[in-house]
C-alpha cells in the first residue's frame, strides 16, 4: 500500500512538473519583446471603487523597450488602456494608472502594448485578484 502511494505521488509532482514547464517559457525574450512577470497593486490596503491607483507591472526583457500603453480587464470587461507612467529597467518594474469599477470580487487582467521595429507587438498576460470596497 505505502508503496503504491508513493508510486502514485511521484506520478503526480512528474506531472506538476511537465505542465508548469510547459506553460512557463525557458528563453528570455527576443531583443526589444517584452515579458510580463506579474501585475500587484502599488499600495497595501483596501482598494476603493471609483477612484485612480498606481498598478505595478513585473517584466522581463533583453535591453530597453518600446512599451506605450497598459491595457486591463477587469474580469472579463476591458480592455481599457492607459499611458505607461514609468519603466525602471533596474526594477524591472512598468508603472501605471488603473480606474476602478464598481464594489465586487475582481480578475484584473493586465498586457502591454510596444514597438519594435516599427511594428505594434502586444505582451503576454498577468492577473491578480483584486476586491473593491465601497
Amino acid at each position: 500500500m505505502r508503496s503504491m502511494l508513493i508510486g502514485v505521488l511521484g506520478g503526480v509532482v512528474m506531472l506538476l512538473m511537465v505542465s508548469s514547464c510547459a506553460t512557463v517559457p525557458t528563453e528570455p525574450p527576443a531583443p526589444g519583446e517584452v515579458r510580463l512577470l506579474g501585475v500587484q497593486f502599488a499600495e497595501f490596503g483596501a482598494v476603493k471603487k471609483g477612484l485612480r491607483y498606481v498598478v505595478e507591472i513585473k517584466f522581463e526583457s533583453d535591453g530597453q523597450v518600446d512599451v506605450t500603453r497598459v491595457c486591463f480587464y477587469w474580469d472579463d470587461y476591458g480592455p481599457s488602456c492607459y499611458n505607461i507612467m514609468d519603466i525602471s529597467y533596474g526594477t524591472r518594474t512598468i508603472r501605471a494608472l488603473v480606474d476602478t469599477p464598481s464594489p465586487g470580487h475582481y480578475v484584473l487582467k493586465s498586457y502591454v502594448q510596444s514597438i519594435k521595429d516599427g511594428r505594434a507587438l502586444r505582451s503576454n498576460m498577468v492577473q491578480t485578484s483584486v476586491e473593491i470596497t465601497n
